[in-house]
């Protein structure tokens, strides 16, 4: 199962409680959320925004893309990666930043 954070400023102690709970084999979370949420036994994706994206200590870089709208990058970076790795993670995401609306 995986999970992703989506917003540190909506952690709070039920929420972590949930979450180690659920105890997700792979977490999705920018840097911020992964600190709001704390330990967690479990595999990090830390989303880095035009960063890229860090995964078992290894860093991949954004792709180079002229940015038109970043709605929704996060959710197809999370699905590329689930489907095919960071590789392909990072491809979904310049797409979906590449045009208008969130649809990769």
């Amino acid at each position: 199962m995986s999970l992703d954070v989506s917003s540190s400023s909506l952690v709070d102690d039920r929420f972590r409680e949930l979450v180690r709970e659920l105890a997700p084999a792979l977490t999705f979370a920018t840097e911020a959320e992964q600190a709001a949420v704390g330990a967690l036994e479990t595999r990090w994706v830390l989303k880095r925004g035009s960063r890229g994206l860090s995964v078992d200590g290894h860093d991949y870089a954004a792709l180079q893309v002229d940015v038109v709208d970043t709605t929704g990058a996060g959710d197809a970076l999370a699905a590329g990666f689930l489907v095919g790795g960071p590789e392909l993670g990072l491809e979904a995401a310049a797409r979906c930043c590449a045009q208008a609306g969130a649809m990769p």
